[in-house]
């Protein structure tokens, strides 16, 4: 009878009730090692994780760090699954050389980061928390503001159009004035004719709003600089749900 040994790294939720049920449909030879258990968040360094990872069969992590050295350290490892959408913090190079395969959730938390980042952006736009600042400092004056932007006057810019950016885009059209997108990849533009696509010199210099839904690979890495927050809007609001671009 086949056995298996899962190593869970991380997670925040409050328990693996579900993720259990899955793993009770491998047998009744399953060791489950959830590292939660040793610590409270569990581990998230190679030199921590490494132990405890050499037979398994499966990994499963959230933000820990899956560097060369912690999949070199595992023999018979079959997958590593992550409990998001992106996988930037795999070593996806080593995995696929030693057969490892790479599972993510697309699906994950859709809606949740696409409110958030039409939080931040009516945040940033209206200076809702400006407002809240002075306010608690006791020093409220409307003239410390500035200038707040009219949305429906305003661009929205998207940097990426996956399924999160899309989510805000439904959501953002009565809002805005306009959404422009920028994405090479994306093939499908005849589907959403209330945003234009165009290129990334343009979303940056009109925008007044960007949000950036773009994962970290060598493609996407040093995206946004120097040079690129100069030809921003003075003014503009950049808001980054995607949580890994550098």
């Amino acid at each position: 009878m086949d056995s298996y040994k899962i190593v869970i790294t991380d997670y925040y939720y409050e328990d693996q009730e579900e993720e259990r049920k899955a793993y009770a449909k491998l047998g009744k030879n399953v060791e489950i090692v959830d590292l939660t258990k040793i610590r409270k968040g569990g581990f998230f360094e190679p030199e921590e994780i490494i132990p405890y990872v050499k037979d398994c069969d499966a990994l499963v992590v959230q933000f820990s760090k899956i560097t060369n050295e912690v999949i070199q350290a595992m023999d018979h490892c079959k997958v590593i699954a992550r409990y998001a959408i992106g996988v930037d913090n795999i070593d996806l190079e080593a995995a696929k050389e030693k057969g490892i395969y790479v599972s993510n959730v697309p699906a994950y938390c859709i809606d949740e980061v696409a409110d958030t980042a039409i939080a931040h952006i009516l945040n940033g736009m209206r200076g809702i928390t400006k407002a809240r600042d002075l306010l608690l400092k006791g020093s409220f004056q409307m003239s410390d503001m500035g200038a707040l932007p009219r949305v429906k006057d305003s661009v929205l810019g998207l940097l990426g159009f996956g399924n999160i950016a899309r989510n805000v885009a439904d959501k953002m059209r009565p809002f805005f004035k306009e959404i422009i997108v920028y994405d090479p990849f994306f093939g499908q533009q005849e589907k959403y004719p209330y945003v234009r696509f165009t290129g990334l010199k343009e979303v940056l210099e009109v925008s007044d709003a960007i949000s950036l839904h773009i994962p970290l690979n060598p493609s996407t890495r040093n995206m946004i600089g120097e040079g690129e927050l100069r030809r921003m809007k003075p003014c503009a609001v950049l808001v980054n749900t995607a949580g890994s671009v550098k």
